[in-house]
């Protein structure tokens, strides 16, 4: 139960962690193309 919890958090941080960094490339495409 511990591990899974463990496991939950870290794949949390790192999802928060990819769609910040994705949602900012994202963004300055955006703004380069316009």
């Amino acid at each position: 139960m511990l591990v899974v919890q463990w496991v939950l958090s870290i794949v949390t941080r790192f999802a928060i962690r990819f769609g910040t960094w994705y949602g900012f490339g994202y963004a300055v495409r955006n703004s380069q193309r316009i």
